[in-house]
């Protein structure tokens, strides 16, 4: 779905959401939820709409695209919040598919962790580096959407989901992990857990440093350890299921009066 929508709510404030493939899920949401039908404006990047995201201007300066710009601008007569959902499967590059030389690292000083014959403990320092390197284009295209925000716009960074615990919803599931995981096996989920964790520290960092505001996934989605709840699994290894995109909707709306800080 390509559409774009507004979403008004109760206090007047307009939501728009920008971002790659996690956002199908709050697409799908508004087949599910017709009452919200012509109240979210949706930017997605994957279906080529506002190709490329970063282009260069006239003067040969690198600038967001204007098209997503005037998305934007559409909203000036009330506030808007923009939900920025960019890649978010980095982590998972680097922890769902079993490496080829398995590691783990402690995530917080003092942390016990039973390191199995055969995994090699990494420093933290080290993974954070490798998820850094892999999402530099979410801190590129986080750089220019703030740059070019209308004056009546505040922007969000949208985390992730979180892993999914199950092996075998995955196996079931694999998508294009098909072949990797029948030759290498599946991640363990704490290591997938932790990465993930990481990787939300440092979209919580970078929110932190430029004032920007971080929309954490609702508690009420999570299980005891942290993961995705079954009942917000989708058909594929990574992302979430309209049920989801129904949850966040509601949840980001009901949070419209708690604007400052972070939610979750």
């Amino acid at each position: 779905m390509a559409g774009r929508q507004q979403t008004v709510t109760p206090d007047g404030t307009a939501h728009v959401f920008i971002g790659d493939s996690h956002l199908f899920a709050v697409q799908d949401a508004l087949a599910a939820r017709p009452d919200l039908a012509g109240q979210v404006e949706i930017i997605q990047l994957r279906d080529g709409s506002v190709s490329p995201p970063i282009m260069k201007s006239d003067t040969g300066d690198k600038i967001l695209n204007p098209l997503i710009t005037a998305r934007m601008e559409r909203f000036a007569d009330r506030p808007v919040r923009v939900h920025a959902a960019f890649r978010g499967n980095d982590h998972n590059a680097l922890s769902l598919v079993q490496h080829a030389r398995p590691f783990d690292f402690v995530l917080e000083p003092g942390d016990l962790v039973e390191i199995e014959d055969g995994v090699e403990l990494l420093p933290r320092d080290a993974v954070e580096a490798a998820l850094f390197m892999a999402s530099r284009r979410v801190f590129r295209l986080l750089s220019h959407l703030s740059a070019a925000l209308p004056e009546n716009a505040t922007l969000d960074i949208l985390e992730p989901p979180p892993p999914v615990r199950s092996e075998a919803h995955l196996r079931a599931n694999p998508g294009v992990f098909d072949a990797e995981f029948a030759a290498h096996g599946i991640g363990p989920w704490p290591l997938r857990l932790k990465i993930w964790q990481l990787y939300c520290r440092m979209l919580q960092d970078h929110a932190a440093e430029h004032a920007l505001g971080y929309v954490a996934t609702p508690t009420t989605a999570l299980d005891g350890p942290g993961l995705l709840k079954p009942g917000f699994w989708a058909a594929d290894p990574t992302h979430t299921n309209a049920d989801y995109g129904v949850h966040l909707l509601d949840w980001l709306i009901s949070a419209d009066d708690t604007r400052e800080g972070t939610y979750g």
